[in-house]
């Protein structure tokens, strides 16, 4: 993607940001957290770094050759609204790359039969209970990834992720059980409503399929597009 310029929507502390970056592409990354802090500190001038809101952004429209957004949409307040903000980013023949959470599985997820009091709580209270009941969790139970998240909140990163110690495990599970219980919004989407949102936006080539994380979709800009 060398010479390209690529919007990534909700960078995080830059985790996506260097393998984007890797690709030779001129990189465009914001978070509307202080997270975008992190990414600026890492990269410094390889890449251009903004706080900003996905109902917001500092960019002209159809402007990217490629956007990016992974792990932000079922987050947003406006899940639609939100799409329809990063697909205008799109220059004619420009690529979408982005992820949601499936909506077929909101009935098998026990943090969904918490979240109502957990996303209320203070943050930092929640950390720390957290912080004390996933090491709890661990002594008592063997691994069970992913079924225990049938009948508990929390995640389990024993044997999934191959070269971490025990206590990366941990801390690993700690942070991603914070991650699921604690934002005020969760909104998964079903791949069906996907496709057709990609369809009202004017994109073609849609591919929408099921990977880790639920639904991801691809799609394109037609070149003559305005």
């Amino acid at each position: 993607m060398r010479g390209e310029r690529v919007l990534e929507i909700g960078c995080g502390s830059g985790r996506f940001t260097e393998v984007l970056l890797s690709t030779g592409a001129d990189v465009y990354a914001f978070d509307y957290s202080r997270a975008a802090d992190v990414t600026h500190r890492h990269f410094g001038d390889r890449a251009h770094v903004a706080q900003a809101s996905i109902y917001e952004m500092p960019f002209a429209p159809a402007s990217f050759d490629r956007v990016f957004c992974f792990g932000v949409l079922q987050h947003c307040p406006d899940v639609h609204g939100a799409f329809r903000c990063l697909a205008s980013m799109l220059k004619p023949g420009g690529h979408l790359a982005l992820d949601v959470y499936d909506a077929r599985r909101v009935p098998l997820n026990a943090r969904y039969r918490i979240r109502w009091l957990t996303k209320r709580l203070p943050k930092k209270a929640l950390y720390q209970a957290i912080s004390r009941l996933v090491p709890l969790y661990m002594r008592i139970l063997p691994p069970l990834h992913p079924y225990n998240q049938l009948l508990f909140p929390i995640k389990d990163y024993r044997g999934v992720l191959p070269g971490l110690t025990h206590e990366q495990e941990v801390e690993q599970s700690i942070l991603d059980t914070f991650d699921s219980l604690s934002p005020a919004h969760d909104r998964p989407q079903f791949r069906s409503t996907m496709v057709r949102w990609c369809m009202r936006a004017g994109l073609v080539n849609v591919e929408a399929n099921y990977g880790g994380n639920g639904v991801e979709v691809r799609a394109r800009r037609p070149v003559e597009s305005v």
